[in-house]
């Protein structure tokens, strides 16, 4: 036995969690590539414990709850690892959720196709829509070593979980030798799929794809919030100076204004962010908007709230949050707190650098060197946006028209 029992009974929560960390900082602000690539090769760490005790005999796969965050990656990547096919099935029966799909698809993307074959054959045409959502982005993955025609059936299923995860590979992959099958699904009477249509059409430079994609931009939503992180990057600046206004002065939430200001880029609406940040609820959120547009650092230069007496909303938890507003994020918590005479006065020095009427991410302007070095450096998001705008300059340069 490797380890003492105590060590293994904390193993069987860490090790989920670890995962957990992982893939909450993803598209959280806080963490930039070096962060996350830290908490990568601690959760790697916990994994290969995890794995050398099931390998000398000591059963704990069986033993993680499998309802706890990051259960289904642990379990399943844990069990391909040890070529333990009965524990796989143990996380694949546990799936019953999004998130949930999301850990089995990312567990299956970690090994070589000729590992998790057999694998994905086993449970390729589970009676599960999560489990085969999974399969499907998983496979894809692997397209090079299949026929992208896999997808054709998985397109007329009548589940949406299962259509909308074929409609987002045909996007994610470049898949454009099945444009036909965005553009027939852009007036589906499902709402997802009618989205993801959308979405992965504008990823393929299909013109009405934008126009469906519009539909989703103004009104409240489930995909409003994904919608405004691509529709900007579709527009000239004379479309979305007409757009941000459309949203600031709708009865929208606060927290889907500021989202949508950071998204469209420009510094134009920088005195609305700093009138934002005096108010206790959004000034985290104005914080990381202005962030995400200019570059700052609020920890960095010196913009924090020093001395800061936690506020009553802050300490309400997520749920009754989201039921005050559902656009309320998980990260929120976790965002500093800026100063705003601070950020004012920092901007006041650097407005010089900055011209209205140009998009601006992390910084700087939207050019290909400068979204390759935000890639890099940026916070999650910022890099998140950098590879998207960075796709979309390939596609309008293939298609000038």
């Amino acid at each position: 036995m490797p380890y003492q029992q105590g060590i293994i009974s904390q193993l069987r929560h860490d090790a989920p969690f670890a995962w957990f960390l992982r893939d909450a900082a993803e598209y959280n602000p806080n963490f930039r590539k070096r962060e996350l690539d830290e908490l990568e090769e601690r959760m790697q760490g916990y994994m290969r414990c995890l794995i050398l005790t099931e390998t000398q005999g000591e059963t704990i796969l069986s033993k993680i709850r499998p309802d706890d965050w990051g259960a289904v990656f642990t379990i399943a990547y844990a069990a391909i690892s040890t070529s333990n096919e009965k524990a796989f099935l143990l996380a694949v029966d546990a799936v019953e959720t999004e998130a949930q799909s999301r850990e089995l698809c990312n567990a299956l993307k970690r090994f070589p196709f000729k590992r998790v074959k057999s694998y994905i054959l086993n449970i390729a045409h589970h009676n599960n829509p999560w489990v085969q959502a999974a399969v499907i982005r998983a496979v894809a993955h692997h397209f090079d070593k299949i026929n992208p025609d896999w997808l054709l059936p998985h397109l007329k299923s009548e589940v949406p979980a299962v259509r909308v995860a074929a409609l987002r590979v045909i996007g994610d992959e470049g898949l454009i030798a099945h444009k036909d099958q965005i553009t027939a699904h852009l007036d589906h009477a499902e709402a997802s799929i009618r989205f993801q249509a959308a979405f992965s059409g504008n990823l393929l430079g299909i013109d009405l794809a934008y126009k469906t994609l519009l539909t989703f931009c103004f009104t409240d939503n489930p995909y409003l919030r994904k919608a405004l992180g691509l529709v900007h990057h579709l527009h000239d600046i004379p479309a979305i100076e007409r757009a941000v206004p459309r949203i600031q002065n709708s009865e929208l939430s606060t927290r889907i204004k500021a989202y949508n200001i950071a998204m469209a880029g420009l510094v134009d609406w920088m005195s609305v962010l700093l009138e934002w940040m005096k108010d206790s609820e959004y000034a985290p959120l104005a914080g990381e908007a202005f962030c995400f547009i200019t570059g700052a650092d609020l920890d960095a230069d010196d913009l924090l709230l020093r001395n800061l007496e936690i506020s009553v909303n802050q300490e309400i938890p997520l749920t009754q949050k989201r039921k005050q507003d559902h656009w309320a994020q998980a990260y929120e918590n976790d965002l500093p707190w800026p100063d705003p005479d601070a950020v004012a006065a920092w901007w006041e020095t650097n407005r010089q650098r900055f011209k209205q009427g140009t998009r601006y991410l992390a910084g700087r302007t939207l050019t290909e060197e400068n979204l390759l070095q935000v890639k890099e450096e940026g916070t999650q998001p910022q890099r998140h946006q950098a590879e998207l705008i960075l796709r979309l300059l390939h596609i309008n340069s293939k298609n000038p028209s």
